[in-house]
């Protein structure tokens, strides 16, 4: 009898400990984000929000909107780059301990001022990171979004050895993202 009293007094101690611990580390972190960035989400620069709601210390989902500045790059031609604005915005999910996560979701960036030779002005991709978030408010974050490939333009021209025959060709390119931020 002594036995299980005392095993259901530990079990007892042992819930109430975790869930202190888990109710904490929920409520004291800041979930708000205001985010500097630079490459990544479609853009060369750019400003985002974002919102963080934990489910538990090691389980959270993100929402983040935003605005950049985005250019084609003509790297064989004398022809200028076509500047665009973006509104890049994303839904993912953290998973990690203590401030270090590991960030996986899907993006989306719509590019205004596209000329008309221009197919898409939507780009969905998906969303791989490492996260640091501040354990208090006022302090800095970090995104270091992992290269992924994309689809960056079609271009299509005359090979010019048989005519009517055109060449397509699609560009892409791999770039890491970094975005800093201040947490509130």
């Amino acid at each position: 009898m002594k036995n299980i009293l005392l095993s259901a007094l530990l079990l007892i101690t042992a819930v109430l400990a975790f869930g202190q611990d888990e109710h904490i580390g929920i409520e004291s972190r800041p979930v708000n984000n205001i985010n500097l960035s630079v490459l990544g989400d479609v853009s060369l620069f750019g400003i985002n929000y974002e919102r963080i709601f934990f489910l538990r210390p090691h389980l959270a989902l993100t929402g983040r909107a935003g605005t950049g500045i985005f250019m084609d790059l003509h790297l064989f031609s004398s022809k200028p780059a076509d500047k665009y604005i973006t509104f890049p915005h994303y839904f993912s999910v953290l998973l990690g301990q203590g401030r270090h996560f590991f960030e996986s979701g899907v993006g989306a960036t719509f590019l205004a001022g596209y000329s008309e030779n221009t197919s898409i002005k939507y780009y969905l991709y998906p969303i791989f990171a490492y996260r640091f978030l501040p354990l208090k408010t006022q302090k800095v974050n970090l995104r270091l979004v992992l290269p992924l490939i994309m689809k960056v333009r079609t271009e299509t021209w005359d090979s010019g050895k048989n005519a009517g025959q055109t060449i397509t060709k699609t560009i892409v390119y791999t770039l890491p993202g970094l975005a800093l931020g201040i947490s509130f």
